[in-house]
């Protein structure tokens, strides 16, 4: 039998912000992950570039600190160096956007979604966000937790059974057989939600379903795409390397984002390598055996139409896929399409918990559109409808899927985590059941921890 205060289910950023908020505030905690190591698809699927967005304060900054102070050579500041979008008169095509590290940059920079500029280039150009080593936001994480004196982590596991009464999670039994109890739980997967018997929500919702100008008149099946990400490492000499066979997929290729690391590696995304709905209906084995099988079509169409691009090899391809998007739980509340064109000033204020101002972003079909407004994400968009001691956080919180498209940075999913591991702390600090916590005092303990707000 294990024991705790709080459980919190999956280790991506949501779960960690959630365990490390919690822990930090005395919360006897246990952190479950299936996959052997924490961190998500932050390590395993190479989503380690952190895009610039609003609201990333509190423990993102603190994190940020650690792994500088752990491995200044680890974790940078990029710029946007060129775009295909606005490409300067001199440059050479490209086949994305390339981003380089800032030897000035600072974390403050990386704080703003967009920047309020007449020309469309100055305005790329000005856009800052961090990279780091996947096996550095591993180590910071663990050590940060292992300071606290109150996690427990777990890897390997996943839940297997649950009991679940009249919206009271009580216990699980875990895959290696053992039991969990606690008094509160975070679920940062999605999964446990769904065996409480929480009401799912998956594709596009008809316009009617949340009174969104923006979505289809009836349901889709439409899901944000799917990237596998690989890492390429500079070379002595020019070469083309060979291309396995059968690899060719696409009459035209994507664009992709290239953020240089560091070491002068660079991280490479394509945007995206699959659509969701391919990635959901394939299965898990035979999408990501199609997926690396479309990264060396790609990285030979990169050598072969861009020269510069023949001073690298293929380095690396991460063992996971990169979600954008997946089932969703239906909360008490729901963060529309309205809360992000509307903004922060068409808001309850007292509700938020989390800034964010990333636009409306779909990847393959869809397109997107920039709000160009700061708004806010409110604290019952962390109650699923219907539990008690249970709260989510992360893509499969509370939101339609266009606000999901939006809100789904990993750094915004750390600051859910944060919000939802300091209402953990004030459940059971005031015993107080989550839906009728009020927002406000979960407000006020996150600005005392240096989240602005």
């Amino acid at each position: 039998m294990l024991s705790c205060q709080l459980a919190v289910i999956g280790a991506g950023s949501a779960g960690c912000g959630a365990a490390l908020a919690a822990s930090r505030l005395g919360i006897d905690t246990v952190l479950v992950e299936n996959y052997p190591r924490i961190g998500g698809i932050s390590t395993f699927a190479g989503v380690n570039c952190y895009e610039p967005v609003a609201g990333a304060t509190g423990i993102s900054r603190l994190l940020f600190e650690e792994m500088r102070r752990n491995d200044p050579a680890g974790v940078g500041i990029y710029r946007m160096a060129r775009h295909c979008a606005v490409p300067a008169g001199d440059e050479p095509p490209f086949p994305g956007a390339e981003q380089r590290i800032n030897p000035a940059g600072r974390y403050e920079d990386t704080l703003c979604s967009h920047v309020e500029e007449r020309e469309p280039r100055k305005a790329f150009l000005l856009r800052s966000g961090v990279i780091f080593e996947p096996e550095l936001f591993c180590r910071t994480v663990e050590g940060m937790l292992a300071g606290s004196g109150c996690c427990r982590i777990r890897t390997g596991v996943a839940p297997a059974a649950l009991d679940c009464r009249d919206g009271v999670l009580r216990r699980m039994v875990l895959t290696d057989g053992t039991r969990l109890e606690a008094a509160r739980w975070i679920d940062c997967s999605g999964a446990v939600a769904a065996q409480c018997g929480c009401r799912m929500l998956f594709g596009r919702e008809a316009s009617g379903r949340f009174g969104e100008s923006g979505a289809p008149k009836f349901p889709e099946p439409v899901l944000n795409g799917v990237s596998q990400i690989f890492r390429i490492r500079p070379a002595a000499g020019d070469a083309v390397e060979p291309l396995p066979a059968a690899c060719w997929w696409a009459a035209q290729f994507p664009a992709a984002c290239f953020t240089e690391y560091p070491n002068g590696d660079f991280n490479c995304n394509m945007l995206p390598t699959m659509s969701g709905l391919e990635f959901y209906a394939l299965g898990t084995d035979a999408a990501q055996a199609e997926l690396k099988r479309r990264v060396y079509a790609y990285w030979h169409y990169l050598q072969t139409g861009f020269p510069e691009f023949r001073r690298f090899r293929l380095h690396h391809i991460f063992p996971r896929p990169g979600c954008r998007d997946g089932y969703r739980v239906l909360c008490r509340g729901m963060l529309t399409e309205r809360d992000i064109l509307g903004g922060l000033g068409r808001q309850k204020r007292d509700e938020i918990i989390a800034l964010c101002d990333h636009p409306l972003d779909f990847h393959g079909r869809g397109g997107g559109g920039r709000s160009g407004s700061l708004y806010g994400i409110p604290y019952h968009s962390l109650v699923p409808a219907g539990m008690k001691n249970l709260l989510v956080a992360g893509r499969m919180a509370g939101f339609s899927a266009l606000a999901a498209s939006s809100c789904r940075l990993s750094r915004t999913m750390l600051q859910l985590g944060e919000a939802a591991g300091t209402a953990a702390y004030l459940s059971l600090e005031r015993r107080e059941d989550f839906p009728v916590l009020p927002p406000g005092v979960v407000r006020e303990l996150l600005r005392a921890g240096g989240v602005e707000l």
